[in-house]
């Protein structure tokens, strides 16, 4: 679940990973884009189209019917990022293993919707990205896996090596 650029590595790396089966892709419905208010695809669709996978553009995810959209997917983990509407407790408690929040910043700095924007106004040398379980309203602080790199710098951390082998086999996922 996602509707900017920021998820698309993390989207080309679940439709690409051995471990994973991609069972479709949720994001913000088109919306008009530019001066000429053209209405544009999110990113996340566009690529999910090239992709084959089966998409879903819910004006409001709380809708009890778009729920059951989602649901007809049975996904075993939901992996959100950017997605901009509050899940709710029925979305959460639906995949088998966990709905996961992507965030781009070492939490708990810089919260919010522009946590990148922040880290460079602040000044920050070095920032990363926090995946955490998801509750109802917002996010646990449970956090784990902190990627963390170094601006303007070679020395980056993409993720720890046993971030791979966490995943049980054949796990169905729900981006």
């Amino acid at each position: 679940m996602g509707s900017g650029e920021i998820g698309l590595p993390t989207l080309r790396w679940l439709a690409h990973a051995s471990e994973a089966v991609l069972v479709g892709v949720v994001t913000q419905p088109d919306k008009p884009v530019g001066r000429s208010q053209i209405l544009s695809p999110p990113p996340p669709k566009k690529l999910a189209a090239t992709l084959g996978l089966p998409i879903l553009q819910p004006t409001k995810v709380r809708r009890v019917e778009e729920l059951d959209r989602i649901l007809e997917l049975s996904p075993d983990l939901i992996v959100v990022m950017a997605y901009g509407q509050i899940l709710p407790k029925m979305l959460l408690e639906m995949p088998k293993l966990a709905c996961l929040n992507l965030h781009a910043s070492i939490l708990p700095r810089h919260r919010g919707a522009a946590p990148i924007q922040a880290s460079i106004l602040a000044g920050d040398r070095i920032t990363g990205l926090t995946v955490m379980y998801m509750a109802e309203g917002w996010t646990r602080e449970t956090s784990f896996w902190p990627a963390r790199s170094l601006f303007g710098g070679g020395n980056r951390r993409i993720a720890p090596r046993s971030i791979g082998r966490t995943r049980p086999p054949g796990a169905r996922f729900g981006a």
